[in-house]
């Protein structure tokens, strides 16, 4: 659903996208496998500011696990989604600088 939302025009502002971004931040975001916190991201940054709590979320979920562990398609992904949100993520951040060093 959020996917459909994020990719078919006019749908991003529609009630039902906020609201199934609002039920991403009520779940829990642990038992998700990474590919499916990479596609919610990619999916949540194009809502604009209904999806932006939830794509917090979903990427501290990632950076909580340790990014390392990802694949390099998902880390990617994930980076892409928020800078495409143009949100602070420090949990991205950090992990950049890491990978810096």
């Amino acid at each position: 659903l959020l996917w459909a939302a994020a990719h078919v025009e006019g749908w991003h502002s529609e009630r039902f996208a906020a609201a199934a971004a609002r039920e991403v931040q009520r779940r829990n975001v642990t038992e998700l496998s990474a590919q499916d916190l990479c596609t919610l991201a990619q999916s949540l940054s194009r809502l604009a500011s209904p999806g932006h709590r939830a794509l917090k979320k979903v990427t501290d979920e990632a950076h909580r696990r340790g990014f390392g562990a990802f694949a390099p398609r998902d880390r990617s992904a994930i980076i892409l989604a928020l800078a495409k949100a143009r949100l602070p993520n420090t949990a991205v951040h950090q992990y950049l600088r890491e990978c810096a060093e």
